[in-house]
């Protein structure tokens, strides 16, 4: 339901028909209902080489009823990789006053699915028909099908470094950049039927 231009706001909810749209004809009322299923699989591995070295490899296999037939199922891998240059032998002289110094790198991707039914042609009611004389409120199209919609994908880069000075300063300084491909978008369109 929606109303506005309520006189008094402290009601909320509870008294809709208070609104002056509803006087006006301008309300509204709607209902929907959806329903979607994700499924996924997940695995990780991390790597540490004698605290100099700390890697890690991740994939993600998901599965969604959201979208098409020929693109239910989507791969999303990630990986990062760090040295702690502090802890390297040439360092050591440097330890008094360089804690960490840890260049770092991590890639990943990452998917989103959006709402339900985007894959199918929907109707939609809200068109007025002339018929018999009497407008008539119809259904028409408002959504054609796509069966070969799938996953947005969120693709993520972070390069930085890490430091720790004297065991009192602490920081990092990152460059970080995300970008989206196959952007899941409504838009208008002519039907194709």
């Amino acid at each position: 339901m929606e109303n506005k231009d309520f006189s008094y706001d402290n009601f909320l909810w509870h008294d809709m028909a208070n609104g002056g749209y509803l006087q006006k004809g301008e309300a509204s009322m709607g209902s929907g209902k959806s329903l979607s299923k994700l499924i996924g699989v997940f695995g990780r591995i991390n790597y540490n080489w004698r605290d100099l070295v700390m890697s890690s490899a991740s994939l993600r296999y998901e599965g969604s009823t959201k979208f098409g037939p020929n693109d239910k199922w989507g791969y999303f891998p990630a990986a990062s990789v760090a040295v702690e240059i502090a802890n390297m032998p040439f360092m050591a002289s440097q330890k008094d006053w360089i804690n960490s110094l840890k260049p770092c790198v991590s890639y990943g991707i990452t998917g989103r699915a959006g709402s339900s039914y985007q894959s199918q042609a929907t109707y939609d009611s809200g068109n007025f028909y002339l018929m018999d004389g009497e407008w008539m409120k119809g259904f028409g199209p408002k959504r054609n099908a796509n069966p070969s919609i799938g996953w947005e994908k969120g693709i993520t880069t972070n390069i930085g470094i890490d430091f720790e000075l004297s065991r009192r300063i602490r920081g990092s300084f990152e460059y970080f950049d995300r970008r989206s491909k196959d952007l899941l978008y409504k838009y208008d369109a002519p039907n194709l039927r």
